[in-house]
């Protein structure tokens, strides 16, 4: 079996915090709705530019590779990532 490298840790929590549904969320993203389902249950590994397009639409979000972790977040019109 292979472990996934890449898991949103913090994707339902930050989307449920800003009372959003998945099927909101893949509107205002352009992701589809399973798709986001499938990064949530960590079924899927997202792209970077998936990641950049949520990081964008919902903030800051928590990224695992491996045993690290980082924290993606827009500044301006960059992505910052920094490592827990």
């Amino acid at each position: 079996m292979i472990e996934k490298a890449v898991t949103i840790i913090d994707l339902r929590q930050r989307r449920e915090e800003l009372g959003m549904t998945r099927r909101e969320l893949a509107q205002i993203t352009g992701i589809s709705q399973t798709l986001i389902y499938r990064i949530e249950k960590g079924e899927r590994v997202p792209s970077l530019a998936v990641l950049c397009e949520l990081v964008n639409m919902i903030g800051p979000l928590r990224v695992q590779c491996g045993s690290s972790i980082y924290r993606f977040a827009k500044i301006g019109d960059s992505l910052e990532v920094d490592y827990e």
